[in-house]
């Protein structure tokens, strides 16, 4: 599975890594649907 680190998709890597990174969950948010993420943030966002 490490793979999926360098992976192209970039589907593996972008999971684990909006958890952690708000900027990068902006630009996930704007490829695979704001709308969609926005519910998402508002449940997981610590703030």
């Amino acid at each position: 599975m490490a793979s999926s680190r360098s992976s192209p998709d970039g589907r593996a890597e972008r999971l684990p890594r909006w958890v952690r990174a708000e900027p990068t969950v902006v630009t996930a948010a704007t490829l695979h649907g704001v709308e969609s993420f926005d519910t998402v943030l508002t449940d997981s966002t610590p703030c």
